[in-house]
């Protein structure tokens, strides 16, 4: 057999020729940025391949003698479908790596090296790029065909864009409710990746072949979900088998050592077995060890600053009568009650029920001066219905805006995405702070407000880090409303701390306000 290979307008044709000769011929001149692998060892054993997929292939590319593979690089959509996860084995776009910092590279060389790693680089470091970039490198190396991604469900298409993004000949598939009954067998080798959401982690291990099924790689991105032993998502992760395990985070992994055990048993439960005698520091070592976290302050020295503006506000008339009849309230309840009343404390330190609210008129304000200076901004809060009001007020101001929370489904959530970062016309994204925390790259923003700060340092952070982060040019300016002589207060001196789990918060708190 003869195969022929030439390089026209875009397109790669093959040619396998029936012949008694075994070689391979490059007829014209192929495009320099990208590799290739057309050894006659290769193509032929993918071939054989694509006769296993699909017995009619035979006859659909033969030709008088030739079997006939046309690939349109212009047009990546219409490659055969079942030729698709093949085209990664012989072809990679090297462009990818064009694009990686050195701290980038260090990365990629780590994750290669061992099957079991743990990605805990800082928000807005680039860990999808370098994780795609080494599954690119992986496939077309033959060492991997078979590769779950499992993230959260608002993370799906973002995973899916960037794979798009970086590496648009790997194809993948979003796992989606309609497809838990269907087998991995099925899906498996005719796609290279499969994106399930955490939500379906359960029912997919349930309901499919899983168990049997050695997987090449398993990622595991916003890893920390998996830290709870009693946790249906850790109990379903650890049923897998797999080759490679590597997790992705930019949120500290461990609270505890009990913490740190059940990741490194999700990490490959038979080479982290642990003994349950071991000592604290063996298990901090062992994740170390198996761990690579940078922060942005260490490696992106030309990021642009920072500038944190505290606004502290007066309250209107009927806002501060609301919130101080509110914790006349708290102060008379006891226990348990007292946590309730934090966040409607919150709230009533944003806005009053008639809508008066002292954050919305300085929001607004700010809103307008940013609209003037054409620039885009992202307001967050934890409470949806501030957001909607907010909303509302700045149509009466002719500003337009998006409105981002939980509710939306995802192919409206891409939308409002895609209009707010393309569209000059929308200057400002109304976010709920818990969907904006995770998975979202809004470089296109350098600005955004507070209307509440969260308990937790970390998560006001991962909201900070969609706009400071790789890619973005312009110095940015993060306001913080606080209402004076509120709750807004308290939190904001325990927060300087940095340190308090959740239950020494909640008891400072209380005690503070109390």
């Amino acid at each position: 057999m003869i195969i022929e290979i030439s390089f026209t307008d875009n397109i790669l044709l093959i040619c396998l020729k029936n012949n008694e000769r075994e070689e391979v011929r490059i007829k014209s001149g192929l495009p320099e940025d990208y590799e290739y692998d057309f050894s006659y060892e290769n193509l032929y054993s993918i071939y054989l391949n694509l006769e296993k997929l699909d017995a009619t292939i035979k006859n659909s590319m033969k030709n008088n003698d030739k079997y006939l593979w046309k690939i349109n690089f212009s047009k990546y959509p219409k490659i055969t479908a079942n030729f698709k996860s093949l085209i990664p084995k012989i072809i990679r776009k090297k462009y990818i790596e064009n694009e990686l910092m050195d701290f980038q590279v260090t990365g990629v060389n780590w994750l290669l090296k061992e099957n079991n790693r743990i990605l805990a680089d800082d928000m807005g470091l680039g860990k999808s790029l370098q994780t795609i970039y080494c599954l690119e490198k992986l496939i077309f190396t033959k060492k991997i065909s078979s590769i779950l991604i499992f993230c959260s469900k608002t993370l799906t298409t973002n995973w899916s864009n960037e794979l798009i993004k970086w590496s648009p000949l790997l194809h993948t598939k979003e796992i989606r409710t309609s497809d838990i009954n269907i087998t991995i067998n099925k899906f498996f080798p005719k796609f290279n990746i499969l994106i399930i959401p955490y939500s379906l982690m359960t029912n997919v291990i349930n309901s499919l072949d899983v168990k049997e099924y050695n997987f090449d790689v398993i990622i595991a991105d916003e890893a920390h979900k998996l830290r709870n032993s009693s946790s249906a998502l850790h109990k379903s992760f650890i049923k897998l088998n797999k080759i490679r395990t590597w997790f992705l985070t930019g949120t500290p992994l461990e609270r505890d050592s009990k913490d740190i055990q059940n990741l490194l048993l999700c990490l490959n439960k038979r080479k982290f077995f642990i003994n349950k005698n071991i000592s604290d520091t063996i298990l901090k070592s062992r994740l170390e060890l198996n761990s690579l976290r940078r922060l942005k302050v260490n490696v992106l020295k030309n990021l642009p600053k920072v500038h944190h503006h505290i606004e502290e506000l007066e309250m209107e008339k009927k806002q501060l009568e609301n919130y101080n009849q509110l914790l006349k309230e708290m102060k008379l309840s006891k226990g348990v009650d007292k946590i309730g009343f934090l966040s409607k404390l919150s709230i009533a330190a944003i806005y009053h029920q008639d809508k008066t609210s002292n954050k919305f008129i300085k929001a607004i304000e700010i809103a307008s001066k940013y609209k003037k200076l054409c620039k885009k901004l992202i307001i967050f809060c934890d409470f949806n219905e501030p957001l909607r009001l907010l909303q509302n007020k700045l149509r009466e101001k002719k500003i337009l805006s998006h409105l981002l929370y939980g509710e939306k489904d995802m192919i409206e959530r891409y939308r409002i995405l895609n209009d707010y970062k393309n569209n000059n016309l929308i200057t400002i994204l109304l976010c709920n702070s818990k969907i904006g925390r995770e998975g979202l790259t809004l470089t296109e923003a350098s600005s955004m407000i507070f209307l509440n700060e969260w308990w937790n340092p970390s998560s006001n952070r991962q909201a900070e880090d969609r706009i400071n982060r790789i890619g973005q040019k312009e110095e940015m300016n993060i306001h913080l409303l606080r209402s004076k002589n509120t709750i807004d207060i308290h939190v904001a001196k325990i927060l300087e701390n940095k340190n308090y789990i959740e239950k020494d918060f909640l008891d400072r708190l209380i005690k503070n306000i109390n």
